[in-house]
């Protein structure tokens, strides 16, 4: 790769964050159906409606007049009438005084035996407050009206209610925190949630004690993340999720007289994840489809030199996300993914299974993992992989006999068979060979000579040597095609690997630049991983390509003579998206007309690749030992 300024041209996949334009969250004005407030009410706790709303949103009191109007319309379903109200007349426009929206709100309740259909409540005022990301603690708001936000993704993260009355009895409430469970039950003005700690709630139960309980219900009902508004719940049943890891970021509460009707919807107030059960079975040699079986059973066979052509898992519940699978399949190679339901494999082809990654989808896969085992041809079972680890072998024509799956509670570190999947204690005698460039890519070009040529001719030379060595080296390309950054880490990601090694020749402006050096990577927050975020950062993952480039830079160097540069890091996109230790070599520089002449040479091509694998070797004793 070209140098610049003395210094090696980024071989990077840089992420680009784009900006998102938010919504502003629109407070909900309170309901032009519920009962209006006269004059001679007095509350403990008054609040301007307009004043409040406005600067929540950031709207001017103009366009929050308009606005109150058109919610009310929109939400027009806390319509409450009592069985006593339905018999009883309409009340005269003079019966009630309208109060413009900058009056204060008060409490109201249903009256027994009156001509009118609701009163105010003198008595009992309720107000309720939430503590929003970004913002902190928010103006109280009261009976029916919005607290948090909409639109702005902002968590919501602790609760406090208040409420002012003479009656015997209090307003209990708790919430459910993301990561953390339910939280202790705490009453009227407490804090129920977290602050300062960047947790959000997803969950809430309010309830109403003494008498209190006896005179009111409590409504309230939440809006949370992917999910938006949900329906009411009442009288100490939960609202919003559990188990989804959806954040709660509004709430809404108000008090009806007890045993009121109303027209609130409540048909889906709370969200719980339940587990889903999984089945599945196999098309197995001769004998076709077999049984279904539970989720740990043997589908498949064993002991009868069997091979599995075809697989198909059923999830009982798609609700909150999905399963996907894939087959390595002889002849075919990896196939596309497959979701719940759907063969994966052959039919009627007589090709075999050689090995398959599960993995879930959506919020089940946040709560769960998959958990499955494969028995070979010639290994028999093989350890447990975890959420899309690969089971089985690729490139050793093994057929699969049988399979055995499970869902399992979520686990932190998923385990696989390689150190290409994560699991680093794994030896597979396995070498992924990256030849850099390719293509229309070309790379640095010097002297009518490319350096994707040169870095094709290094991975032969190494390749042949570790064969003979009794590894088993899988590369990017054999031949002059171009293969994008990605795809090189995907694939080595996928070939149950033990270590990477990238292998390019390098330039500079300098004429007089020259020499040998490795890198392993470093982490640069700005460019963050695309595909390996569990381990681009892993500690034994560094520590291990540390060794490794050391090894290799100290064996090649010794071998040829070049110029020693050393060790460096750096977040070139090959080793932040390859799981396995990896290092990416630079062999000399092309730009210089010196090297030129020997890096092009078979003899001194050999001497290179010597050092390399002496390189190899001593990770493998040291790892193995």
């Amino acid at each position: 790769m070209k140098k610049y300024y003395g210094s090696k041209k980024f071989y990077l996949l840089a992420g680009i964050a784009l900006a998102n334009l938010v919504n502003v969250g629109i407070i909900h004005a309170n309901d032009v159906s519920r009962p209006l407030v006269t004059d001679s009410v007095a509350s403990p706790v008054t609040i301007n409606q307009q004043n409040t709303t406005s600067r929540q949103t950031g709207l001017s009191e103009q366009a929050m007049s308009t606005n109150l109007v058109s919610e009310s319309q929109r939400t027009g379903s806390k319509d409450l009438v009592s069985n006593q109200d339905s018999q009883v007349p309409s009340t005269t426009s003079q019966d009630v005084k309208t109060v413009p929206p900058t009056n204060p709100i008060t409490l109201v309740k249903k009256t027994d035996q009156t001509e009118v259909k609701t009163a105010a409540v003198q008595d009992t005022v309720l107000s309720y407050s939430g503590h929003v990301q970004d913002i902190g603690w928010q103006a109280p708001v009261t009976d029916g009206l919005v607290s948090g936000t909409t639109g702005q993704a902002k968590r919501l993260e602790a609760i406090k209610i208040n409420m002012s009355t003479p009656y015997t009895g209090a307003i209990t409430y708790n919430s459910s925190v993301i990561n953390s469970g339910w939280q202790k039950a705490v009453s009227t003005g407490q804090i129920s949630g977290t602050t300062g700690q960047s947790k959000a709630i997803e969950a809430i139960q309010i309830n109403l004690t003494g008498d209190l309980a006896l005179k009111y219900d409590i409504y309230y009902r939440t809006h949370i993340a992917s999910y938006g508004w949900l329906s009411w719940a009442k009288n100490g049943a939960f609202a919003g999720s559990t188990g989804l890891s959806k954040q709660l970021e509004a709430f809404e509460i108000f008090l009806i007289t007890k045993g009121a009707e109303t027209s609130l919807d409540q048909n889906k107030a709370f969200i719980q994840m339940v587990k889903p059960s999984l089945t599945y079975q196999t098309h197995v040699q001769t004998i076709g489809w077999g049984p279904l079986v539970a989720e740990g059973q043997l589908a498949g066979t064993t002991g009868q030199s069997k091979r599995i052509e075809g697989l198909i898992v059923n999830l009982s519940s798609n609700e909150f996300g999905n399963l996907q699978y894939r087959s390595h399949v002889q002849g075919i190679g990896w196939q596309n993914y497959v979701t719940s339901g759907s063969m994966s494999g052959t039919n009627g082809q007589s090709r075999r299974l050689e090995a398959l990654q599960l993995q879930l989808t959506g919020s089940l896969a946040q709560k769960y993992s998959v958990k499955y085992r494969v028995h070979v041809q010639d290994i028999g079972w093989q350890a447990w992989v975890y959420d899309n680890a690969i089971a089985g072998t690729t490139g050793q024509s093994k057929r699969l006999e049988a399979i055995e799956i499970v869902l399992v509670d979520k686990i932190a570190t998923p385990i696989g068979l390689s150190a290409s999947q994560g699991n680093y204690a794994v030896v597979n005698n396995i070498i992924y060979l990256d030849a850099g460039h390719g293509g229309y890519d070309s790379g640095a070009a010097y002297f009518n000579q490319y350096e994707k040529t040169l870095n094709l001719q290094m991975q032969n030379r190494i390749k042949a040597k570790l064969e003979a060595a009794g590894y088993k080296v899988i590369t990017t390309r054999t031949s002059d095609t171009y293969v994008d950054l990605i795809p090189r880490s995907e694939n080595a990601n996928a070939s149950l690997s033990d270590l990477f090694v990238s292998l390019h020749f390098n330039a500079s402006t300098s004429s007089y630049a020259n020499g040998i050096e490795s890198y392993y990577y470093e982490y640069y927050p700005e460019y963050p991983s695309a595909i390996n975020e569990l381990y681009h950062n892993d500690p034994e993952r560094l520590s291990r390509s540390a060794f490794l480039a050391q090894a290799i830079q100290s064996a090649a160097v010794k071998n040829t003579g070049a110029k020693d540069n050393g060790v460096l890091r750096n977040t070139f996109a090959v080793l932040r998206e390859t799981t396995a230790p990896a290092v990416l070599l630079e062999l000399g520089y092309m730009s210089n007309a010196t090297e030129f002449q020997k890096i092009t040479t078979a003899a001194y091509q050999e001497k290179l690749a010597t050092g390399v694998v002496s390189g190899i070797l001593a990770y493998y004793k040291h790892y193995t030992v």
